[in-house]
């Protein structure tokens, strides 16, 4: 019973980790973009997203508990170890993609120029930085948690070691969209903002 609940648990973390990439790569984006060209308040967005992840889980327990069933309930050993060994590459290949942002696009992201001061664009690699300093940047705001382990902690370490190569400001506001206020970090960009100097990225 508990080697069946282990099994269950890790299919479940590994199908959950793939499925939640595709979910916030796909219908995630999706709502959102179409929320906000719509007008959609904060609210709105929040509840929509809330009920997306929520199928999102529902759904990927289902998932693993077909899977683990099949796996513990067949007589063929490819089978009951290719499956959490799927899984597992499946999750592992996320994860890579995760912690090299470019190999998701992200290079090749949208940059939008808000005003004078403030721009919004992908995640910034040390050559973009070069290019922002030489355009007259004097900060990058970063809106990465450090909760969000394991690849935003290793990105936002990258950020600093490349803005300190460049010599170039990072500004910490970290942000958990839909789960958090964010108040703290929102209050930090509006007091840069009100400032009137500096232009960020």
């Amino acid at each position: 019973m508990w080697r069946s609940i282990g099994l269950f648990l890790f299919i479940w973390l590994m199908v959950g980790f793939f499925s939640g990439t595709a979910v916030l790569l796909g219908p995630v984006r999706w709502i959102t973009e179409h929320g906000r060209s719509s007008g959609w308040t904060d609210g709105k967005e929040k509840g929509v997203v809330l009920a997306v992840i929520g199928l999102y889980v529902l759904s990927s327990a289902l998932v693993a508990w077909v899977l683990t069933r099949t796996a513990s309930r067949t007589e063929t050993g490819h089978v009951r170890f290719g499956i959490p060994t799927l899984a597992f590459v499946a999750a592992a290949a996320c994860l890579w993609l995760w912690m090299n942002p470019a190999t998701l696009g992200a290079d090749r992201g949208e940059v939008n120029q808000v005003n004078a001061r403030f721009t919004f664009g992908p995640y910034p690699d040390e050559e973009r930085m070069r290019l922002l300093k030489e355009d007259g940047f004097t900060g990058v705001i970063t809106l990465l948690h450090p909760a969000v382990v394991p690849f935003e902690p290793k990105l936002i370490a990258e950020e600093k070691e490349a803005a300190a190569a460049v010599g170039i400001e990072v500004i910490e506001a970290p942000m958990l969209p839909w789960v958090s206020e964010n108040q703290d970090s929102l209050d930090k960009i509006l007091e840069l903002a009100r400032s009137g100097q500096g232009r960020y990225y």
